[in-house]
């Protein structure tokens, strides 16, 4: 039984390192039922976020809107975490525990060159 219990463990932190963590830039864009999506700068393709705790959501969700005066103004978004396929028939992307490490006006063709060394970056409280 014990080895059981340490082969079971050995296979979960294995799957974990596995995971490797990533960072994406895009525009972010809303679903009907308020998960965020985000249209990556450069390849545009589109990943849901995954669960998100509530003060980070709220917070990034009331910047995006201080941001966004009407709909039509991008917003871009730079959000770290591990992208996984859903397990629908869709086979949409999901980015699994997002860490939204900045947001700011803009869309994906007025990014600047080394952009993750510039001061546009506006880091959000965990």
């Amino acid at each position: 039984m014990r080895h059981a219990i340490v082969l079971g463990l050995l296979f979960i932190m294995l799957e974990a390192s596995a995971t490797d963590s990533v960072v994406l830039r895009g525009e972010v864009s809303w679903t009907a039922n308020g998960i965020a999506r985000i249209s990556e700068c450069g390849t545009g393709r589109v990943l849901e976020f995954g669960t998100m705790a509530s003060s980070p959501y709220f917070r990034f969700k009331r910047r995006y809107e201080e941001l966004s005066v009407d709909p039509k103004t991008p917003v871009l978004v730079e959000v770290e975490g591990v992208i996984a396929r859903a397990r629908s028939a869709t086979n949409e992307l999901t980015i699994q525990h997002p860490k939204v490490i900045s947001v700011t006006k803009g869309g994906c063709d007025k990014v600047p060159p080394n952009s993750a060394n510039v001061k546009w970056r506006q880091v959000l409280p965990c």
